[in-house]
């Protein structure tokens, strides 16, 4: 899939990881996080249900840069 190897192309490095920046957003996209799956957890039409999924692994994939790649690879 062609968005997966764009994460290749970008990462963060621990130093950026350490910031209070990183900080507030990862744990801002925590949260949303947690409000989307149980928002998802209720009934929706297909479509509504389609469009949260898709932010929830947008989401996954943006607190996916905390992890340094090369823990990725083990």
């Amino acid at each position: 899939m062609r968005g997966d190897s764009r994460r290749e192309e970008f990462d963060l490095t621990d130093a950026d990881r350490s910031t209070i920046t990183w900080q507030k957003l990862y744990d801002h996209y925590k949260a949303r996080l947690d409000t989307m799956r149980e928002y998802n957890d209720r009934e929706h039409d297909p479509t509504v249900t389609s469009m949260v999924r898709g932010q929830i692994k947008e989401i996954k994939r943006f607190l996916d840069f905390n992890v340094p790649e090369e823990d990725k690879r083990r």
